[in-house]
């Protein structure tokens, strides 16, 4: 037994430092995360929870009614039963099982087909720092900007698309493109007045900065100024 315990670990540590285990463990343990992120967003309508909580009780107060009915119908022939609540409340929560299992099987659908349809590659690497990336990426950006008089947004996304940018190092890793979130910033007329550049990955977007990329210049901004920033530009903002 501790032999195969022994070996187990020794398998573990062997995919996880070799990155053959990175997709199991995002299967097994990604919703923790998930959950971790989300969770704090949520937003509870007390109103609508009480409603439901209202058409619940009526749910099962009508069937345990219904249920009595039958009983004492089959009664007349001679069975004499009692339609316990319990067995209502059983009913109930398999009805509400079978309710999350279907919409746990059509999200997963939706899933799979967006998935499948995408072109963003399925898993990546889960120790992911790309700051040098961003700014490798911030200063091609830069440059078209700069140059193209006005900046067209065709010429920003051809740049943000091509590989010759990308480090060799990290064309090795994996496809970086994905991993950038780029946004224009239009000017009154139309125009590209500037770049806004981050990390796409919740994860990484916390350990790296946030650049606005101008004409006149490139200013950086933590990460924690991301929402400011977006609420000050988001009717001006074009995805790239």
């Amino acid at each position: 037994m501790i032999l195969l315990a022994f070996i187990l670990m020794f398998a573990f540590l062997v995919l996880a430092f070799g990155g053959l285990a990175e997709a199991p463990i995002a299967l097994t343990f990604g919703w923790l995360s998930f959950i971790g992120r989300t969770f704090p967003r949520i937003v509870w309508n007390w109103d609508l929870l009480g409603m439901a909580g209202l058409c619940l009780v009526g749910i099962a107060v009508g069937f345990q009614w219904f249920a009595n009915w039958l009983l004492r119908q089959k009664s007349s022939q001679g069975a004499s039963r009692i339609w316990s609540w319990r067995w209502t409340v059983c009913g109930i929560a398999i009805g509400g099982l079978l309710l999350l299992s279907g919409m746990a099987v059509g999200g997963a659908a939706h899933q799979i087909g967006w998935m499948s349809s995408s072109d963003e590659p399925v898993t990546r690497p889960l120790l992911r720092y790309y700051a040098d990336e961003i700014r490798v990426a911030g200063s091609v950006l830069a440059q078209v900007l700069r140059k193209s008089e006005p900046p067209s947004m065709a010429a920003l996304r051809e740049t943000l698309n091509a590989e010759e940018w990308i480090p060799d190092s990290v064309r090795k890793r994996n496809d970086q493109r994905y991993a950038i979130q780029a946004f224009a910033v239009m000017d009154a007329d139309g125009e590209i007045e500037a770049v806004l550049l981050r990390a796409r990955d919740p994860g990484v977007q916390t350990v790296t900065d946030v650049y606005l990329i101008g004409i006149n210049g490139t200013e950086s901004f933590r990460s924690t100024e991301w929402d400011a920033l977006f609420e000050t530009h988001k009717a001006r903002l074009v995805s790239l």
